[in-house]
């Protein structure tokens, strides 16, 4: 590295000028590098605030960050937003009495994270179910002039999912280990489509293991049954994906998705749907035209 005609070595030491970061999630919980782990030792995630101190620093000293050759800021630390996946060069110079004393050059591995949705902040996900909002209610055409060509909306993925998960020949995409590479495609294409609305979402994962260990805990205690439990959990509450309870047609009735309709096939359209027209298996004879959640099956 050479900045303002100096050359910078990157020290070789154990307790020369290194760099640490760090951002909300990984302050308390820090990202596990090294052989059995993530293989990268300096590790961030793209558009989020991102901390960078330097370690070992002089407190005398006068420190500069540059994130691929551009000046970030000065001091022993920084806030910094990446907004390039995958490896970005971060450069911290130490000066003393106006000589170039030290420095270091890191590659930074910059990635997308998902999380179990409960573990995430309020902010992220409550911005994941924004640009969730925006793909039920802008249509592909729209959203492509207004996002770019990776969005699309919630009724395209509606379409995909039902053509290869609803075909009258047989379920190709949940019968046998298409599954797996079907379902990683289509999640990846639904992320790509949120990050268009917001370039700062991740798709979050759902570990219904929690659940079922915290409706035990509540039969355990005498307070009510393990289906009804689970039903009650902040994940079917108004302010996520809402609660179906008491429904009449078992339809989500508070919150974000409250009466939300089941999309009907066109007339002349070959994606599979249901007796009834709708966006269902041909084999689902539900009737009823909104999204509906059950908690028991054959009772």
């Amino acid at each position: 590295w050479a900045v303002g005609g100096d050359v910078l070595v990157v020290p070789s030491t154990v307790d020369g000028l290194d760099i640490s970061l760090y951002n909300d999630y990984t302050k308390t919980t820090p990202v596990q590098t090294g052989e059995y782990a993530y293989p990268w030792s300096y590790v961030a995630e793209p558009y989020v605030a991102t901390t960078m101190e330097a370690q070992n620093a002089d407190s005398e000293a006068w420190y500069k960050w540059t994130v691929e050759g551009h000046t970030q800021g000065y001091g022993q630390s920084i806030d910094v937003a990446f907004t390039s996946v995958g490896w970005n060069n971060v450069l911290l110079t130490e000066k003393k009495n106006g000589k170039v004393t030290s420095s270091v050059a890191i590659k930074v591995m910059v990635k997308y994270v998902r999380r179990e949705i409960r573990s995430m902040t309020d902010r992220d996900r409550e911005a994941m179910f924004s640009a969730i909002m925006v793909m039920q209610r802008v249509p592909t055409d729209v959203g492509q002039a207004l996002y770019g060509e990776k969005y699309y909306s919630k009724d395209y993925f509606t379409r995909i999912h039902q053509s290869y998960g609803g075909s009258s020949d047989c379920d190709h995409w949940h019968q046998g280990a298409g599954f797996v590479t079907s379902h990683f495609a289509y999640t990846l294409m639904y992320e790509a489509a949120m990050q268009a609305v917001d370039s700062s979402v991740s798709m979050p994962y759902w570990d219904f293991t929690l659940d079922a260990e915290l409706a035990k805990a509540k039969v355990g205690a005498g307070e009510e049954g393990v289906d009804s439990s689970i039903m009650k959990t902040e994940l079917f509450g108004e302010a996520w994906f809402g609660s179906a309870a008491g429904s009449e047609h078992h339809a989500i009735t508070n919150g974000r998705f409250a009466g939300q309709q089941v999309g009907k096939a066109d007339a002349s359209s070959s994606v599979p749907h249901s007796p009834y027209g709708y966006l269902r298996a041909p084999w689902n004879l539900n009737p009823s035209p909104y999204v509906t959640r059950y908690h028991k099956l054959c009772g």
